[in-house]
């Protein structure tokens, strides 16, 4: 994993970005900081910041895109083609185990200035 690929799953951590990434996929098509508040029941200011954050993670990109309407155009935002997969490692409690089992064996031998023998039990 990258570091881009840790900061793009950490943006995604916030239920609220997590939230809006989700509508802004799904919409197929560019969409606004409006459409994005109102997707999730937020303010439009407070959109605006977590979707900063996305397009920062490399999540969304953004540009202003003329509506046909007099004025400022407005910035939308649509998900770049990152693909994000996150594996967890099967776990291995006998590692764990062994693992723990030297650790105390080590502690004991040095706290007791002897050599201890043990036998690991195989399940």
């Amino acid at each position: 994993m990258t570091e881009q690929d840790i900061r793009a799953v950490a943006a995604l951590d916030d239920d609220l970005r997590r939230r809006m990434y989700t509508y802004i996929r799904a919409a197929g098509r560019a969409v606004t900081r409006d459409e994005a508040a109102a997707s999730v029941g937020i303010s439009r200011k407070l959109a605006a910041f977590h979707l900063d954050k996305l397009v920062t993670a490399g999540l969304l990109t953004d540009h202003y895109e003329r509506a046909g309407r007099v004025g400022r155009a407005p910035k939308v935002y649509q998900p770049t083609d990152v693909d994000i997969r996150v594996a967890i490692p099967q776990r291995q409690p006998d590692m764990l185990a062994s693992i723990l089992l030297g650790a105390e064996h080590r502690y004991l031998a040095k706290a007791l200035g002897v050599t201890l023998l043990f036998r690991t039990a195989v399940w």
